[in-house]
């Protein structure tokens, strides 16, 4: 599981922070990523292989991917709403139903996590 490691002294939406493969991710209490400079921009492999292990994920699939695009591309147009859980499933071709097994932790803190989005 990844540590969440407090900032000392950390002010705002900086107090959290991950370390992964030598590079820092400043998160939320949760873990999922902060919007602006320290969000999507530090979005990339190293994210999304240190997600995938944590979900127990081994091999990321067609339907995978297209649920995480589906999460970025709605996050992107509509920012952090809220209804990104709802309409995952319409927009990705992916039954709800299916993204919970692909995602063990859910389509929330699994996919969203993974996509490098703010806490939904």
């Amino acid at each position: 599981m990844l540590e969440i490691k407090r900032i000392k002294g950390g002010k705002g939406s900086r107090k959290f922070f991950i370390e992964i493969e030598g590079g820092e991710f400043f998160v939320c209490q949760n873990g999922f990523l902060q919007e602006g400079h320290t969000g999507l921009k530090q979005f990339g492999e190293k994210w999304q292989r240190a997600i995938m292990k944590q979900e127990g994920i081994n091999e990321l699939t067609d339907e995978h991917q297209k649920v995480l695009d589906a999460a970025i591309g709605y996050f992107l147009e509509n920012g952090n709403d809220g209804n990104i859980i709802r309409v995952l499933s319409k927009k990705s071709g992916v039954l709800l139903k299916r993204i919970f097994e692909i995602f063990p932790s859910g389509p929330s803190k699994g996919a969203c996590k993974m996509a490098g989005l703010p806490n939904p």
